[in-house]
């Protein structure tokens, strides 16, 4: 005897293996309509999205992109912390950056995918559109180091890749942004000063 199932998207009971409902739903099973006429037409949306995007991003190998926009371009595809100059107390958005043009900004295939916009932020609550203009400031995001997190709290010596040194206590700060994303920053606190970074700017790091 078949088990009877509810189906996560129109919440109906149904008989059956059921059908896998990503990306509309990340868990449960759904029917066959459903799957038919909301998944199927979801994942086909998908798979174009990503190939506008793909297309956008592609952009930035462009040699006179690449000599316009290095800094952003270098960055495109990755997880980014953003400051916008219209920023208040610090806040920062974190997402992955991508190139915006007419088409990833309407969604639409066959609009002009060359016709340059700026950039915009995946994030987990939204996109945000901008242009350069609009940052402050603008970097990958730091990634957990736990090479680098078994020194927290410890007096060390650092040097930085642009060649400067720094001994002092050895701390962590982890900001939640606006959106949700923990994004962590490092700092080491000396007789005269407070030196924040990030963990790409460590060159080597030991005990003190």
């Amino acid at each position: 005897m078949n088990d009877i199932k509810i189906c996560c998207i129109c919440g109906k009971p149904f008989v059956g293996y059921g059908n896998n409902p990503v990306p509309v739903s990340n868990s449960g099973v759904c029917c066959d309509p459903c799957n038919i006429a909301v998944v199927v037409p979801a994942r086909a949306l998908a798979a174009q999205n990503a190939a506008i995007i793909a297309a956008a991003d592609n952009i930035t190998s462009k040699p006179l992109q690449r000599t316009e926009s290095g800094k952003f371009n270098a960055l495109v595809g990755k997880l980014v912390e953003v400051e916008f100059v219209d920023s208040y107390d610090g806040d920062i958005e974190v997402g992955v950056l991508h190139k915006d043009t007419l088409a990833t900004y309407t969604k639409n295939p066959d609009a002009n995918n060359a016709q340059i916009r700026g950039y915009w932020l995946d994030r987990e609550d939204g996109e945000i559109h901008f242009k350069k203009s609009h940052v402050k400031s603008i970097q990958e995001a730091a990634q957990p180091d736990e090479k680098i997190n078994a020194l927290i709290g410890k007096s060390v010596f650092i040097k930085f890749v642009d060649g400067s040194v720094a001994a002092g206590f050895f701390h962590r700060q982890i900001i939640i942004t606006d959106n949700g994303a923990p994004i962590t920053h490092y700092y080491v606190e000396t007789p005269s000063r407070r030196i924040r970074f990030y963990a790409s700017d460590i060159k080597t790091i030991r005990e003190h």
